[in-house]
Parts: C-alpha cells; structure tokens; sequence
C-alpha cells in the first residue's frame, strides 16, 4: 500500500460495499442467506441477505481485497470501534437489532476511517 490515505480508501470502498449488500438483504443467525431464506456461504452467488459479518467478508471479495488482512482487520476493526462492541456478529444478531441501525453504523464507520 503506498500510502495511509491510499488504505482509507479501501477500507471505505469495502464498508460502502458491504452497505448496498445489507440494503439489498439483512439477515440474522447466519452470514447470508439465498432468496428463500436458507443459509448459504457468503461466497455463493445465490446469496442475497446477509449478515453484518457475512456482507463484510462479501464486500471484501467483492473488491479484490479478502486475502489482504490489513484492509480486513481495518474494516472490521472500525465497524467493531463504532458500534462499540467486540464482535461485529453479537452486534448484527442483538434481538432488538434492525436493519436501519446496522446500515447507520456502517455510515458511522465510514466517516471514522483516516
């Protein structure tokens, strides 16, 4: 990486991604799931709901970036930092959870990373 604005960069281009993956479909209890709602892998082309952490890992092989750690542990170390919890999957799973406040904290995230 050639430079920490560079990184920024790539970290946000994931967190949009993971974003227009959750609006698109939000699910709980799994990392994704396909359009009649039975879990599938994140990396499956049917999958079309996902989860906090399985739109992350999506997004992240979506742009290229899933076998770079450092763009990886940034992103999933701000979206943690933001919702001020230690697992992106606790915080995506909470009873009370909605989908508008996980897309929110996802923005909030975004405007964190320098």
């Amino acid at each position: 990486m050639n430079s920490k604005s560079e990184k920024a960069a790539r970290v946000r281009k994931v967190l949009r991604k993971a974003i227009k993956l959750i609006e698109k479909g939000w699910t709980k209890g799994t990392y994704a799931r396909d359009q009649h709602g039975t879990p599938v892998s994140y990396k499956e082309p049917a999958a079309c709901q996902f989860c906090s952490a399985g739109a992350m890992y999506r997004a992240l092989a979506d742009v290229g970036e899933l076998e770079n750690g450092t763009i990886a542990m940034e992103a999933r170390q701000t979206l943690r930092e933001t919702a001020k919890v230690s697992s992106i999957v606790i915080f995506n799973d909470s009873h009370d959870r909605s989908k508008a406040e996980v897309v929110e904290t996802f923005k909030q995230a975004i405007k964190r990373v320098r």
